[in-house]
């Protein structure tokens, strides 16, 4: 079993092309769904609830409003600390008959045939997490969440200066979207002021290892 794990705040522009690609992955392999929602301004709690009881699989919607300030894309501690709270929540939802987890950005752009095949390197590789390089108007994306060896990629190749943008490379923590064996996510948190950069750091601290994969691509709208 497939744990597809995200948050949502006012994700009304987003959420039916969301909706579509987790169908279409369905097809594919045997999924959940949990969705942390954080006091969406739009009518995305009614069109969650709609989902929750129209899909042909298990759909969780978790109640996270926290009252927060809604951020854009900035480094600020706050944001750090609201995503990490829903995210948290979302992740203590995990089961032990999970196999994989799928982390994801739910405002992204993602094929299911890619994640079908970062769900079969993560098995016959036995690796721990697998990340796609998630890319805006044709370069790197989320330059603050994916680093190596405490580096912070840069936006345009090279993006690490002994690294090729081509298969596979071990790093710090890579955003957007994570393939992971489902134990990292039981075992591990996001942290309160760097959310996902701490969650792999966690991880990392218990033994897994970070891979971001080159060779597959999410892309940022």
């Amino acid at each position: 079993m497939l744990a597809v794990v995200c948050m949502m705040r006012t994700a009304g522009a987003y959420l039916d092309h969301f909706i579509e690609r987790v169908n279409a992955l369905d097809e594919l392999t045997t999924l959940r769904v949990i969705v942390g929602e954080n006091d969406s301004r739009d009518d995305t709690k009614e069109r969650l609830a709609a989902w929750r009881e129209s899909a042909d699989y298990e759909v969780t919607v978790l109640d996270c409003g926290d009252g927060s300030e809604h951020f854009g894309s900035v480094d600020d501690e706050r944001r750090w600390r609201s995503i990490a709270g829903v995210m948290n929540k979302v992740l203590d939802e995990v089961k032990d008959t999970d196999r994989e987890v799928m982390y994801v950005d739910a405002d992204l752009y993602w094929d299911p045939l890619m994640v079908l095949r970062l769900l079969m390197k993560l098995d016959n590789m036995k690796l721990d997490v697998i990340c796609p390089f998630s890319m805006f108007q044709g370069r790197a994306f989320d330059l603050w969440g994916t680093r190596r060896q405490g580096a912070r990629i840069a936006r345009r190749d090279p993006h690490w200066p002994d690294v090729a943008a081509v298969g596979r490379v071990e790093v710090d923590s890579a955003a957007c979207l994570n393939v992971m064996d489902a134990h990292w996510a039981r075992v591990a948190r996001f942290g309160e002021s760097n959310a996902n950069v701490g969650w792999h750091d966690e991880m990392r601290a218990k033994g897994a290892k970070i891979w971001l994969d080159f060779d597959e691509r999410v892309v940022h709208p």
